[in-house]
């Protein structure tokens, strides 16, 4: 058997720096695990490469040899300051039998963020069904943790009658194969369905489940979803009308420019299965083109009593419908009342072969922002299918951006409502068609990562279904890649000054997985400020200065994505979403002193002392708050006040610049005699006038000078003397 395995590894566009990976792979020996690793590697912004792990597995060191197993796990560890930033897939690859299955390799989140991971209570559903007599089920489970861990897997029938409830247990980083169908103790009808849970306990996510369908004789291969519930679904709401898309299903003869075998044909299944404690009604419809315009048909209503799986005679539907049975493309949409969740469902096309199988992924019918397809290839007879689905009633206009070594390629899209698009990406590099930059798709170029965002950024709401398959009609294998959701990794407040009476606009940050950041203002869902005595804040985020001193202030918006969660064999059928905010420092900053930092000899002003004595310096300032924090503020109006007369313009420039600053230049006097002498000392007192309003805060600094004929000293007093002493003395020259 010839068996080729792939690992890719993609990096998010708008990545800035580069990663240092590692990859490793385990290999079991009578449940003794070892790990080795593969390589080191730089990855640059959209970086893609991909590792054939056969060749690897080739070249384990020899004191390993012996423990070598036909499976086992793959990790990258790499630094980075969020999870996912490096995005992976492992793909294995059975030519001779036409047989082809994809995994995605999840970030360890049990690892990065132990600490705000809670043990608790976890299950994993999915749907199975059984085409021919010679398909089998595998399950692969692994261990991302360094604890035993527990699973109960419970096989299920249609009705949802047990079949097989077994315990596995799994050492740390270990994993294990099951046969799925030789578990139950009564063997299996053809055409049988059912489900499959896995329970267990631990952090969410910290089990890697993967399974799929094989059937040697007939080529029949197909990857199973499966979906872990975790704290942000949207069980915990009320119920609501849940809508799936499921977009990219084949029906009929496809075009002669996917070159399939002539008479292929391809018919569309689904798999329905209900997870919730009541009953679901399903209603099923279809859409599709013709004659230029889209239709869409309802295809009836199937009833899930709870635990109950059930195929869709989706053929049958279709042959009662307007759809005329070659119509080449239709999309699919489940609706029912009730929770996000609640249905579990397998979907996509075969042929009357069962050599090809395109899957299709279902997903949740709510805005995301942008997505990023992990994968696409056109390397020699293996081509990449994107198909796109604007379920919603509203216009779309997107730009799906083809990131290749060293290049990116913008391919514009316009969907008007229910329209779809499936984009072929061999023809589109064979067009030769520059894109709206300029840029033609290099003829060298045959592997990369994609995003799919609205022409308004990638922050932007979109309410599109997406899937990518690359396949090869050679060798009859198909595999769905794995599109990730983009959005925040990580948020931030950034710090806000502002002066007594003063209002300002407190802003936050966003980081995206992909590198970006994005700030939030007027956009935040709400804004909300402690200690309201010190400053106050809108809904919009305007804050106000009240009195001097410190408050914290947050910013919330609910129901974004995460940067989180594949689309595909693994975790979810949409993207998580919830709450995210972050609190900061409000400071009210009153100002109180005067610092300063240094100061420069000078000649004085140019004329002023001609052929006369005296000496000058240039003495900088910065305006200091109560807690003789520097107040970076532009505006302020300095004064000071020498003999009863308040001066307000002593100072260059007349008020200070953006970080508080000024100077009091020139400083000293000029006498018309030579000869050494000094005249008594004098004193100043300060204060600033805050414009506009007019806000007048007397200052604590004061200053003690003397000028000579041939000297000048400057003493600065009423400072804060710690943590740092603020109170200095300047002197040029013979002052005694």
């Amino acid at each position: 058997m010839a068996v080729r395995r792939e690992f890719r590894l993609d990096t998010p566009p708008k990545e800035r720096a580069i990663k240092q990976i590692s990859r490793s792979e385990a290999i079991a020996n009578h449940g003794r695990w070892h790990e080795f690793s593969i390589a080191d590697c730089h990855a640059a912004p959209c970086w893609v490469a991909t590792v054939n792990l056969g060749d690897a597995l080739r070249h384990i060191p020899a004191k390993l040899a012996s423990h070598r197993s036909d499976y086992g796990m793959v990790s990258v560890d790499y630094s980075w300051s969020w999870a996912g930033a490096i995005l992976a897939s492992v793909q294995n690859l059975d030519e001779m039998a036409m047989l082809s299955f994809h995994s995605a390799v999840q970030a360890d989140k049990a690892r990065l963020d132990a600490a705000d991971r809670q043990i608790a209570s976890q299950r994993v559903d999915t749907t199975w069904w059984r085409p021919y007599a010679s398909t089998e089920l595998y399950l692969f489970l692994g261990n991302s943790t360094g604890l035993p861990k527990t699973v109960t897997v419970n096989m299920r029938s249609e009705s949802g009658a047990s079949l097989a409830d077994i315990p596995v247990t799994l050492a740390p980083h270990a994993s294990v194969k099951l046969d799925i169908f030789a578990l139950p103790k009564k063997s299996l009808d053809v055409r049988s369905v059912g489900s499959l849970s896995l329970d267990y306990s631990g952090p969410p996510h910290s089990l890697v489940a993967f399974a799929n369908l094989q059937d040697q004789t007939n080529g029949f291969s197909a990857n199973l979803h499966l979906v872990e519930a975790h704290p942000e679904n949207a069980r915990v709401k009320d119920i609501h009308q849940v809508a799936v898309a499921i977009p990219g299903v084949l029906l009929g003869h496809q075009r002669a420019k996917m070159q399939f075998p002539e008479n292929t044909f391809f018919a569309p299944y689904l798999l329905l299965h209900n997870t919730a404690q009541d009953a679901r009604a399903i209603s099923l419809s279809a859409s599709y083109s013709s004659s230029g315009a889209r239709s869409t048909v309802p295809l009836g209503t199937t009833s899930l009593p709870p635990g109950v799986s059930r195929q869709v005679d989706l053929s049958s539907l279709i042959s009662k419908s307007s759809i005329t049975p070659d119509q080449g493309v239709i999309d699919i949409e489940e609706s029912f009342s009730g929770n996000d969740g609640d249905i579990a469902s397998e979907a996509g096309s075969t042929d009357q072969t069962g050599n090809y199988v395109f899957e299709a992924d279902p997903q949740l019918e709510t805005w995301t922002s942008s997505r990023t397809i992990c994968y696409w290839t056109i390397s020699g007879d293996t081509n990449t299918m994107i198909s796109l689905w604007n379920y919603s009633g509203d216009t779309q206009d997107l730009v799906l951006t083809l990131h290749f070594e060293a290049g990116s390629y913008n391919v514009p899209i316009h969907l008007e409502a229910s329209a779809d698009l499936d984009l072929d990406l061999a023809t589109l590099f064979k067009s030769r068609v520059p894109d709206e930059n300029g840029t033609l798709l290099p003829n060298n170029i045959y592997e990369g990562s994609a995003t799919l965002a609205s022409t308004k950024g990638e922050s932007a709401k979109l309410s599109v279904a997406s899937s990518a398959s690359t396949f090869n009609v050679r060798n009859g294998t198909c595999t769905n890649q794995c599109g990730t959701c983009n959005g925040p990794v990580s948020e931030a407040f950034i710090p806000l000054s502002l002066g007594i009476g003063a209002s300002a606009q407190a802003t936050g940050t966003m980081t995206y997985n992909t590198g970006s950041i994005y700030y939030v203002t007027t956009n935040a869902s709400s804004w909300s400020a402690s200690g309201s005595t010190v400053a106050s804040i809108q809904s919009s985020g305007m804050a106000t200065g009240v009195s001097a001193g410190s408050s914290q202030a947050t910013w919330v918006i609910d129901g974004a994505y995460y940067g989180a969660g594949y689309i595909c064999t693994g975790n979810s059928f949409y993207c998580p979403s919830g709450t995210v905010g972050a609190t900061g420092p409000v400071i009210v900053q009153k100002p109180t002193y005067f610092f300063s930092p240094s100061y420069t000899s000078t000649t004085g002003p140019s004329g002023a002392c001609q052929n006369k004595t005296g000496k000058f310096i240039d003495v900088s300032y910065y305006v200091a708050d109560q807690s003789g924090v520097r107040v970076n503020r532009a505006g302020l109006e300095p004064d000071e006040n020498e003999n009863g007369t308040w001066n307000m313009n002593f100072t260059t420039p007349s008020t200070t610049r953006s970080d508080g600053s000024f100077d009091d230049t020139p400083f000293g006097a000029c006498y018309g005699f030579t000869g050494h002498y000094c005249g008594l000392p004098t004193s100043r007192a300060f204060q600033i006038t805050e414009l506009p309003g007019y806000f007048v805060d007397p200052i604590g600094t004061n200053t003690t000078q003397k000028f000579c004929t041939d000297g000048v000293t400057l003493t600065i007093q009423g400072n804060p003397t710690s943590p740092t002493n603020q109170n200095k003395t300047y002197t040029v020259g013979n002052v005694q």
